[in-house]
C-alpha cells in the first residue's frame, strides 16, 4: 500500500472474494457429491467410520455430512464480501465501525475457508465410487440416452436431416408409450435397411458413446497433482 490507511478496504474485499471463489470450487464439489449420493442415485458415498450415525429415525442412512458442511459453510462465506463494501465506503478516516467490522469478517471468512478445506480434502481422499451403480443407472432408459450418437451414425448414411426426424419419432415413442428404444428402432424399415441390428444393439451402448472423457480424466488428474506438489514444495 503506497499510503497507509485504515480507511481504504479494497484489498480486503478482494482478499475475501478470493477465498469465496476459492470456496465455490469446493462448493461445486460438494454438490455434486450431495446429489449423487441420494438413495435413487447412489453412485458414490462418503467414507465410512464405524459407529457414525446418520439419520436419527432412519439408522440405514449414511448422510453425506462432509459435502453438506461445505456446501453450508460456502453459502456462509458469500455472504461476507457484500457486508464488507457496505462498510468499506465510510468516509472518516478514524472510523472505527469500519475497519472493526471487517476485523470480524477476515476473521470468520477464514475459519469458514478452513474449514470447507479440511471438508473438501477429507471427502476427494475418502470418497467412495460405485462403478455397478453407475451402469445401472446408465442402462436403465436402455439406450435413450445414446440417441445423439445414434443420430450422428445414421447422419453418416441418411443425411442428417433424414436421421434427425427418425430418431425423433422413434425416441418420443419409446418415451412416452414406456416401449423398447432398441426394438422400435430396428421395427423401423428405413433404419433396419442401413443397419444390423448387431450395430443398432451397438450404438445404443453407452459404452460406444465416451469419446474421450477416460483420457482427458487422467491428463487432468495428473495435472492436477503436478499442481499441487509444486503449491505444497513452497510451504516446506
Amino acid at each position: 500500500m503506497e499510503v497507509p490507511s485504515r480507511n481504504l478496504s479494497t484489498h480486503k474485499l478482494e482478499y475475501m472474494a478470493n477465498l469465496a471463489l476459492m470456496a465455490n470450487i469446493c462448493h461445486k464439489i460438494g454438490e455434486e457429491v450431495y446429489s449423487t449420493t441420494l438413495e435413487e442415485i447412489a453412485e458414490v458415498s462418503e467414507g465410512f467410520t464405524k459407529g457414525t450415525v446418520g439419520s436419527s429415525t432412519m439408522p440405514h442412512k449414511i448422510n453425506p455430512k462432509l459435502a453438506k458442511g461445505i456446501i453450508a459453510n460456502s453459502q456462509k462465506l458469500y455472504s461476507l464480501p457484500s457486508v464488507g463494501m457496505y462498510s468499506a465506503v465510510r468516509p472518516y478516516e478514524g472510523d472505527s465501525s469500519s475497519y472493526m467490522l471487517f476485523d470480524g469478517l477476515i476473521e470468520e471468512a477464514l475459519e469458514l475457508t478452513t474449514e470447507i478445506l479440511l471438508r473438501t480434502e477429507e471427502l476427494s481422499r475418502t470418497i467412495v465410487p460405485h462403478e455397478e451403480r453407475m451402469l445401472h443407472n446408465v442402462l436403465r432408459n436402455k439406450g435413450l440416452d445414446n440417441t445423439e450418437y445414434v443420430m450422428m451414425k445414421m447422419a453418416e448414411k441418411l443425411g442428417k436431416d433424414k436421421a434427425h426426424s427418425l430418431l425423433y419419432e422413434e425416441a418420443i415413442k419409446t418415451a412416452a408409450d414406456g416401449e423398447d428404444f432398441y426394438t422400435n428402432l430396428t421395427k423401423n424399415s428405413v433404419i433396419s435397411a442401413a443397419f444390423s441390428n448387431e450395430e443398432i444393439k451397438a450404438m445404443l451402448d453407452p459404452r460406444s458413446y465416451i469419446g474421450l472423457s477416460v483420457e482427458i480424466a487422467e491428463k487432468e488428474a495428473k495435472r492436477g497433482l503436478a499442481i499441487a506438489q509444486e503449491i505444497k514444495q513452497q510451504y516446506q
